[in-house]
């Protein structure tokens, strides 16, 4: 496993964002996307995929929606909340590592409540931004936890349909503003995150357009990534960390890259 000294550097400097995805989650216990939809789909009589991997986020949008046509909203919310309950669950190695790297922002797609109680475990004070009202309490001593689908304990916050997304840009231009502002002036370290959400592939895309050559990479860990999948995202200059699994856990395999992360910082400290 190697780790790249660019990476590092912006660790460093300051100016590096985290961006965590439900991978995070569900080494921790809790359901993928695949198996959180399924019980939605098997409702509508909607088939998926049999595999996470090829899990796309319009099969996840699609079978929310026409759940929530046919049930309602407060009927998909609550399927949702029991779920993603975390009562007994607790955080892992890897989310200790995570959240022990040295970022004032992190930015994540999903709605448990595992971030910012692991940074509460390490000794860190995360500042909730759920709602466009919080980012007036902002504070530069805390670690900013922005949570852009919303969170499992304000449940008028969740997003997960079509039209959730459709309008979401109509609907949180500001965090859509403040996500556009870090990813134009930080380097993000993507953690179990797929970057296929349509508003973050949308406002990547602006910035590269905007920016050509001179927008700053992103870092992707990613597991197992075929030759094309590289490519497509070298070309949408997110920089590819390709761990192999190999049947290994892969919770354990991402513990050990970010711990030789953090071994690196340690030395140029």
């Amino acid at each position: 496993m190697t780790v790249p000294h660019e990476l590092v550097e912006s660790f460093q400097r300051g100016d590096a964002i985290l961006f965590v995805g439900a991978g995070l989650s569900i080494g921790a216990g809790l359901p993928g996307w695949l198996d959180l939809v399924r019980p939605l789909a098997e409702s509508v009589d909607v088939t998926l995929p049999m595999s996470e991997d090829d899990l796309l986020p319009d099969h996840v949008l699609t079978v929310a929606q026409h759940y929530e046509n046919r049930f309602g909203r407060r009927a998909l919310v609550d399927h949702l909340r029991s779920a993603l309950d975390t009562l007994n669950l607790h955080p892992t190695p890897v989310h200790r590592l995570a959240m022990s790297l040295p970022v004032r922002i992190v930015y994540t797609t999903n709605y448990d409540d595992l971030i910012e109680r692991t940074l509460r475990d390490v000794g860190r004070h995360p500042n909730l931004i759920i709602d466009e009202e919080d980012l007036a309490f902002w504070r530069e001593d805390r670690v900013q936890v922005i949570k852009l689908c919303g969170d499992r304990d304000r449940p008028e916050s969740m997003l997960i349909t079509q039209r959730d997304f459709n309008t979401y840009f109509t609907r949180r231009p500001r965090l859509v503003e403040r996500l556009r502002v870090s990813l134009e002036s930080g380097t993000p370290l993507f953690l179990g995150y797929s970057m296929q959400d349509p508003f973050f592939n949308q406002i990547w895309d602006i910035i590269t357009l905007n920016f050509g050559p001179l927008r700053r990479w992103g870092y992707a860990v990613v597991f197992d990534a075929d030759e094309q999948k590289a490519d497509y995202l070298r070309f949408r200059n997110i920089h590819i960390i390709n761990l192999v699994s190999r049947g290994i856990d892969r919770s354990r395999v991402l513990q050990e890259w970010l711990e030789e992360l953090m071994g690196s910082l340690r030395q140029g400290s």
